[in-house]
């Protein structure tokens, strides 16, 4: 058996500056961390003979088959296919959170599943090399209109600032925040899911159809990117990094009418009228999850004027992707 582990993110600044079709021209920054809210996958094999099939695959919904191809969930198909292991295993997934958050959770399911792969076929690759092949296959082969930063950040976990090269290569450098300002980060923070699913790539789809139409807007929220670094490694407030997410918000939902809706854009007046400082809507946009800074006094007044909404709780993930578990190397094997 394996059990592998692999976290959600939360992308505060320089969104869309992580898609090929903007850095290879102008190259590419994001500021964001991973967090302790996960996608585990469990994979066990099956005793030869007993089974009539091959491949059981259990998520929200069941599949028992006797060739790959037979697959009908697109990454699973084309993960199993790419990484080429006998069939012969069951595999689980379960989440912390739901699909279609705005978290992620796409690209963690890939690199998850990529890094139970590595594990059970003794591959050896490590996270850069994992989130590449993730990457690879979410856009070239399955061909989805996604960004980079997703698969970065489940893969290497952190808080972390992520530069996209014209090459089209990425380096990780990890924000040197205190302690003190971590803490005061999270204890600031508060995230809420808006209750309305949406597919991140039809809505990157819709507002990246024409990149030379927002390439000035996306320079401009690749700018905010230095000021957040300054804010969180500096000697300056929370409450600043709050103020600079909300002129954010502000480019990123010019950047298409898909981006917010009425239900929304009254949740983000409401949280702003309740004390929030600022705060954005994660990940493509249309739904999931609303990130808001708020001063913890106002904390409970925010959230009562979110209409019911439940809170999540978490912190950050330092560790990216991990195996928790395996019979093939002793628990905790690729940790």
């Amino acid at each position: 058996m394996i059990i592998s582990r692999t976290p959600h993110r939360i992308s505060l600044f320089g969104g869309g500056t992580d898609f090929p079709e903007h850095f290879l021209d102008h190259e590419g920054a994001v500021l964001g961390f991973s967090i302790d809210r996960f996608i585990y996958h469990t994979l066990s094999t099956l005793s030869e003979g007993l089974f009539d099939y091959k491949l059981r695959l259990a998520y929200s919904t069941t599949e028992t088959v006797i060739d790959v191809e037979e697959v009908r969930h697109g990454p699973f198909r084309e993960i199993i296919k790419q990484t080429a292991p006998e069939l012969g295993y069951e595999i689980h997934v379960c989440s912390d959170l739901p699909a279609f958050s705005g978290l992620g959770s796409s690209s963690s399911f890939s690199v998850g599943l990529l890094n139970l792969f590595n594990e059970y076929c003794n591959m050896h690759r490590d996270k850069y090399a994992i989130a590449r092949e993730a990457i690879r296959i979410e856009r070239d082969v399955l061909l989805e209109k996604v960004g980079w930063q997703d698969q970065i950040f489940a893969s290497h976990g952190g808080f972390n600032i992520i530069q996209f090269r014209r090459d089209a290569t990425y380096e990780v450098i990890p924000l040197e925040l205190t302690e003190q300002k971590l803490e005061e980060l999270v204890a600031c923070s508060l995230l809420v899911h808006t209750g309305i699913r949406r597919r991140a790539q039809d809505i990157e789809k819709v507002k990246f159809q024409d990149m030379s139409a927002v390439k000035g807007k996306l320079l401009e929220i690749q700018n905010f990117v230095g000021k957040a670094e300054q804010i969180l490694c500096g000697n300056n407030s929370i409450a600043e990094l709050g103020q600079l997410l909300n002129r954010l918000w502000n480019v990123k939902r010019s950047l298409s009418g898909a981006v917010s809706n009425d239900a929304i854009d009254s949740l983000y007046s409401a949280a702003i009228k309740a004390g929030a400082w600022g705060g954005k809507l994660l990940g493509a946009g249309g739904g999931g999850c609303l990130f808001f800074l708020v001063p913890p006094e106002r904390r409970s007044e925010v959230i009562g004027s979110l209409n019911g909404v439940t809170p999540i709780e978490f912190t950050v993930n330092r560790t990216g992707a991990e195996i928790m578990f395996s019979t093939l190397g002793g628990a905790g094997a690729n940790q």
